[in-house]
Formats: structure tokens, C-alpha cells, sequence
């Protein structure tokens, strides 16, 4: 929503050819289909290894084109075979894909397909967005964007499932919104969560990991959201320590981007924290 409008190369996507068989694109959205005859039908959804994007108030994207053989053919997703949030979505989850990939390649839980529905106006909507299994996100609606269209968001709603998929389920204190957060500063690098959340509001999100807040005041017998924000920025501050010693800051693959992720991640891995300061004590 604040960031403007970007062209990019699609990765990650399953297409067909008509007489061919199909592909799917690599990282640098490249894709080629040997045989078939000299003009075949190119088709595809946003449907990948690692997302399957679902309108649920409509048509799902879908991508239809004639292609010639040996000449460069361009698989184009805009507004006239797709939604601005079917394509933020399916872009925002191949991100996280990628991001694990830099210091826990083969992470199980960011190596399966993921089920994002976007497009919702039901139960909790409008203003709303969350993870049952699948990730879920609101069509925009009174004081609210489209929260489908918030990356940060995408990333954040995927990193409950990365927290069940460690510990079993979300932890207490706030732990499981405190660390989707963090997913989301880690890829970003922007501390304030769900920037762009309210309309013509492109300054304050709804919650910031760059605080002051401590335990055990801001945390014991506070709501989850506002909890989660402590351990969120212990993170943040840790990544911040990490990035003037070994570099970064601007991007998610600096150095000390990526020793801050690792920490946070196979921290958990190795004592599968339930508390935030069992969470502090497992990073370092």
C-alpha cells in the first residue's frame, strides 16, 4: 500500500503448455517447455511450491497467452487477470521462502505449500488478517486497507505458522505475535508492523518492535498483542547490536541480518522457548 507499485520477475509458479507439459519458474522467474508444435497456449494460476493464492469474494487470478515456439514469451500478472492482493500475497510468502533459505536451507515449514486467501469479508473483517492453518487476509473496508496488499503483514500471519510448526503451538506471553513480528522486521528491516494498516496513514502501523518497553511490567497480564512487542524489540535491538558489528541494515541478507535470524531461529529450535525470557536466554 506505501510502497508504490514495483514490476518484478514471478518466481516460484507452476504453469502449462498446451502439447507440452508445464514448468515452474526458478528464482529469477525464468522458466522454459521443450516440445510441443509452433504456437501453444500458455496458462497458469497463482499456484506455486510454495503458495496457492485463493480469491474468496471472486475469480482466482489466471493467466491465459499464446505462445511461439523459440521466441521469448512474458507470463504477465496485472489487473486485468489478477488482484493487487492475490499478487502481494504470493509475492510476500515466496519472500519468506527465500529469506529462510539464506541460513536454514530446507526449513521444513517454508519448503510446503502454503493456502493464502485474500479477498475476505467475512467473520473478522474488514481490518483483520490470521493464521488458522492457512493464511487469511481482509478486503479493505472502513478506516482499512486491504490487508493482503501489507506484505509485512503476509510475512508476519506466515510466521505463526512457523512458530507452531517449532514449539507446538503459539507460547505464552505473546510470544507467538512477538515473533511473527519479527519475521516480518527481519524481511523488511522496518520496525513498524503493518505500516499502510489504516487508510491515508502511511506514518504508524499498528504496532513498532523499535520500543522501550520491558519485562515483566509491559508483558505479565498484558494482551497478547501488546506483549509481543517486548521480545519484538529485544530482537529488533539484538539485530541492530549485530548489524554495526558485522555489517547491514539496509537489506535481509547483510550479515548481521542474518546472524540475528539465525539466532532468533535456532534458538528456538534448540529449547523450543515458551516465555519470553526463556526465548532472551535460548538467542544468546
Amino acid at each position: 500500500v506505501c510502497d508504490g507499485v514495483s514490476t518484478v520477475p514471478v518466481p516460484y509458479l507452476n504453469l502449462n503448455v498446451s502439447g507440452a507439459g508445464g514448468d515452474i519458474t526458478d528464482a529469477n522467474g525464468d522458466w522454459s517447455v521443450t516440445g510441443g508444435g509452433a504456437t501453444a497456449t500458455v496458462t497458469a494460476d497463482l499456484y506455486g511450491p510454495y503458495i496457492y493464492i485463493d480469491n474468496f469474494n471472486g475469480d482466482d487470478a489466471a493467466f491465459s497467452g499464446e505462445a511461439t515456439a523459440d521466441v521469448p514469451f512474458t507470463l504477465e500478472w496485472n489487473d486485468g487477470n489478477s488482484r493487487q492482493d492475490e499478487r502481494d500475497t504470493f509475492d510476500a510468502i515466496n519472500q519468506v521462502h527465500d529469506f529462510f533459505e539464506q541460513f536454514d536451507a530446507g526449513f521444513a515449514y517454508s519448503n510446503v505449500r502454503m493456502y493464502g486467501i485474500v479477498n475476505r469479508d467475512d467473520g473478522y473483517c474488514p481490518g483483520n488478517a490470521w493464521w488458522d492453518g492457512n493464511i487469511n487476509f481482509c478486503a479493505a473496508g472502513g478506516q482499512y486497507n486491504n490487508t493482503g496488499e501489507l506484505q509485512q503483514v503476509v510475512h508476519h500471519e506466515f510466521g505463526h505458522g512457523v512458530q507452531a510448526h517449532i514449539i507446538g503451538y503459539q507460547g505464552d506471553q505473546g510470544l507467538g505475535e512477538g515473533n511473527s513480528d519479527i519475521l516480518g522486521n527481519l524481511i523488511t528491516q522496518d520496525s513498524v508492523i503493518g505500516r499502510g494498516f489504516y487508510v491515508n496513514n502511511c506514518d504508524s502501523g499498528i504496532r513498532n518492535s523499535d520500543n522501550t518497553l520491558s519485562y515483566p511490567g509491559d508483558v505479565l497480564g498484558q494482551g497478547i498483542h501488546y506483549a509481543g512487542q517486548v521480545i519484538a524489540g529485544f530482537n529488533w535491538d539484538s539485530m541492530q547490536a549485530l548489524q554495526a558489528l558485522y555489517g547491514g541494515g539496509a537489506s535481509w541478507d547483510s550479515p548481521g541480518t542474518i546472524l540475528s535470524a539465525e539466532r532468533w531461529h535456532f534458538g528456538r529450535i534448540l529449547m523450543l522457548p515458551t516465555t519470553q525470557p526463556d526465548q532472551v536466554f535460548a538467542t544468546f
